[in-house]
């Protein structure tokens, strides 16, 4: 029986760490691909598409991973049928700020491969979000990586 509560418990806490919004259409699941594309830059997109919709996903810090958040994204994209997600928006910022207001850390680039967007990308991750709560340990909030993106359908 407590093995039972403490399971739930557990599935419970990794449940909310991520959140998700979609607002759109949904779609017939195109065929599973190996391996779903993401695009940062809609000019490196050769095919046609339409967009089917918007989504949003987001979490702490310190508890998910950018990794996580795009496997989320991926998932979902695939239940709503599209063949490629187009991340139009990444950002890191204090639960209490409001999302209109500007985000402290802003980038692109997933699917550019150099060393140093990888590095950027670790730096935020491992040190970034962390700097931003400790000089501001007054506010309210935790800070929250958020990502945007657009999950698109190939037309041809």
């Amino acid at each position: 029986m407590m093995k039972n509560i403490f399971a739930v418990a557990v599935m419970l806490i990794f449940a909310g760490c991520v959140s998700y919004s979609y607002t759109g259409k949904y779609d017939t699941p195109v065929k599973e691909e190996k391996d779903m594309r993401i695009f940062t830059d809609p000019a490196k997109i050769t095919r046609k598409y339409t967009v089917l919709g918007k989504a949003t996903v987001s979490g702490n810090c310190q508890d998910v991973s950018r990794d996580r958040l795009v496997a989320r994204l991926k998932s979902e994209a695939h239940d709503a049928g599209a063949s490629a997600i187009l991340i139009t928006d990444q950002q890191v910022m204090t639960e209490s700020e409001d999302s209109g207001s500007s985000p402290f850390f802003t980038a692109f680039d997933a699917d550019d491969t150099s060393s140093n967007w990888s590095q950027l990308q670790r730096d935020v991750d491992e040190n970034f979000a962390n700097t931003r709560r400790m000089k501001n340990a007054n506010s309210p909030g935790a800070s929250r990586r958020i990502i945007h993106a657009e999950f698109i359908r190939y037309t041809e």
